[in-house]
């Protein structure tokens, strides 16, 4: 037997040696013998430990992180998803909102139940959201910035029918530079489905496919297609925020301040959309 002890290092090495080289090693038979009993008592340790309870309790909370960690984007896509409940109410909003609303409440509000509720906290907010999202936009599409800040202006000045026009066309205009597109465009071969809801349902799932499913409700006033039989009512094609009747024209009562709001955080989802891979929705 050996006089001195041996590190865990030196048997490793060891045993080695004697595995690679069984017949041209410099160690005696009785060192041999004595570090294979060694190997073998670790050994049964190692499996006496596995068999422990609180071994036990390790291996199943890293199966649930595993687990969990595979179903996140799924988890991911369908808790945004939700942000689509709103959406008919003629609203779209990016998750931005965290910044202002705390992650239960949003949660809480996210629910079809408390869509009215939803609607009433982001109108709230919009004074404090409104000069950030077009500051936002102004340094992330510098060469749109000088038409942000006159957006401001006439946001200020309660010039809202200015507000709204100016936000459709930069909607489209960034959208185009992004996708080569215009984000109202529609397929008429997809039940005249927005091409950007399409292309965005086409990416990795998670959070952006489930914020992305809010451009699939074609109920929205803004995007309502212009075949549908609600452009038949003289008064809605008067007074409609949608967004061919505005542009074309036909409607001049839009010019609200909640429509200007309306038309600010569209801009604020196409800022999300674009958002640099990796920027948290806190930025």
């Amino acid at each position: 037997m050996r006089d001195t002890k041996i590190t865990a290092e030196e048997l490793f090495k060891a045993l080695k040696e004697i595995k690679d080289n069984p017949a041209d090693h410099h160690y005696s038979q009785e060192e041999v013998d004595e570090f294979l009993e060694l190997e073998r008592q670790i050994s049964l340790e190692i499996e006496r430990f596995k068999g422990l309870h609180v071994f036990e309790e390790v291996r199943k909370q890293n199966e649930e992180i595993k687990k969990m960690r595979q179903e996140m984007p799924e988890r991911n896509h369908h808790f945004f998803s939700k942000m689509k409940y709103l959406t008919s109410l003629g609203w779209y909003v990016s998750p931005h909102v965290i910044r202002d609303i705390s992650l239960p409440e949003f949660a809480d509000l996210i629910k079809e139940e408390n869509v009215l509720h939803f609607q009433d906290k982001i109108v709230a907010l919009s004074d404090v959201a409104i000069p950030r999202i077009l500051t936002k936009c102004g340094k992330q599409f510098p060469a749109r910035k000088v038409i942000f800040e006159e957006i401001r202006e006439a946001f200020n000045k309660e010039l809202y029918c200015a507000v709204i026009s100016l936000s459709y066309s930069q909607v489209d205009g960034i959208s185009n530079d992004s996708w080569g597109f215009g984000f109202f465009d529609k397929d008429k071969h997809q039940d005249y489905h927005l091409k950007s809801y399409i292309n965005l349902q086409g990416g990795t799932i998670g959070i952006n496919t489930g914020v992305a499913e809010q451009l699939g409700i074609t109920s929205n006033e803004i995007i309502v297609h212009s075949g549908n039989e609600l452009f038949n009512d003289s008064d809605y094609k008067k007074n409609s925020y949608n967004r061919h009747l505005v542009i074309h024209g036909h409607s001049v009562g839009y010019g609200t301040k909640i429509n200007a709001i309306r038309a600010i955080y569209l801009l604020d989802l196409l800022s999300y959309f674009n958002k640099p891979e990796g920027e948290s929705v806190m930025e």
